[in-house]
């Protein structure tokens, strides 16, 4: 018990020093604000941007940077809209819409009414490089995931030639 008024004590005195310490701290002359670049919103925008595309504008200069930039942006978010492998699991565990297609022997791949797809619509669905992915999870399977759609496919494999069993 008492071990306990001596840990109080000590927590209540190291508070009240502490208090004592930051006050006279904060009202002493030492302390001035905008010397730690505190910023309280009373300063006017920053208008340097604009200024600098101006005089570019006015000097008839190419701006190089901000195409690179562009381009760069352009490339990342093309990559990021591009179909992905997903495992199994990720597959069952997604709150996204699900779809089955068909690889069939002879490269053809069907929607879920046995419909082939066009080579722009593999593409654009589930990516042409995810038909090479069978046998990494599953021997029969491949799992597809498309951001830009909110889709997940599942590509199940049949060994007979879509030729011969939808002749014409």
């Amino acid at each position: 018990m008492k071990g306990l008024f001596i840990f109080l004590g000590g927590a209540i005195l190291g508070s009240a020093i502490t208090y004592k310490l930051m006050k006279n701290y904060y009202d002493s002359e030492d302390y001035d604000d905008e010397e730690e670049g505190y910023d309280y919103g009373e300063t006017e925008p920053d208008n340097s941007e604009v200024t600098q595309n101006q005089i570019i504008e006015e000097n008839g200069y190419t701006q190089y940077s901000s195409n690179i930039k562009t381009n760069e942006k352009r490339e990342e978010e093309d990559e990021m809209d591009k179909p992905y492998i997903i495992t199994p699991e990720e597959f069952s565990d997604s709150d996204y819409n699900t779809e089955t297609l068909s690889y069939w022997a002879d490269g053809v791949v069907t929607d879920i009414d046995d419909e082939p797809l066009t080579d722009d619509q593999i593409e654009d669905l589930i990516g042409e490089d995810s038909l090479s992915h069978f046998g990494e999870y599953e021997d029969d399977s491949v799992f597809v995931r498309n951001d830009r759609l909110r889709t997940d496919y599942e590509i199940l494999a049949d060994t007979r030639r879509y030729g011969e069993v939808y002749v014409g």
